[in-house]
């Protein structure tokens, strides 16, 4: 049986973010359970109503009042501590390629001494225009 993954991510006005963050856990190639667990932390734009409208079933929502990222990733970790086997984290302007949670959960199965797993990551700059 493969370990139950949570996903957490905090957000906090990354409204043109969030819903590509989102659909990169969607579209994870992982078999086993997966949740996400976003929390809200206050924005002022539009984020809520695009995470609080988003149609996945395996979506956790929550807003908070605004009191920084690490109290919005510890809501997060609170809401799926029991139910979680393995707990990654997903910052809301970032994206997960869609083999990193099976890639990352097959090693922690792999090696159960190993209690953190991490992966390398790519940083994509935007192309502006004057």
């Amino acid at each position: 049986m493969l370990p139950k993954v949570a996903i957490i991510c905090a957000n906090y006005n990354y409204s043109n973010y969030i819903i590509p963050a989102i659909e990169s856990i969607v579209n994870q190639t992982y078999k086993g359970e997966l949740r996400l667990y976003v929390v809200d932390d206050g924005s002022s734009d539009d984020s809520w109503d695009k995470i609080s409208n988003y149609p996945c079933d395996w979506l956790f929502t929550q807003r908070i009042e605004n009191s920084g990222a690490s109290v919005a990733r510890n809501t997060a970790i609170e809401m799926c501590w029991d139910w979680a086997d393995i707990i990654g984290i997903l910052d809301a302007d970032d994206a997960y390629y869609p083999e990193k949670v099976d890639k990352l959960v097959n090693k922690l199965v792999e090696h159960p001494e190993v209690g953190v797993a991490y992966a390398d990551y790519c940083i994509k700059k935007p192309t502006h225009s004057k």
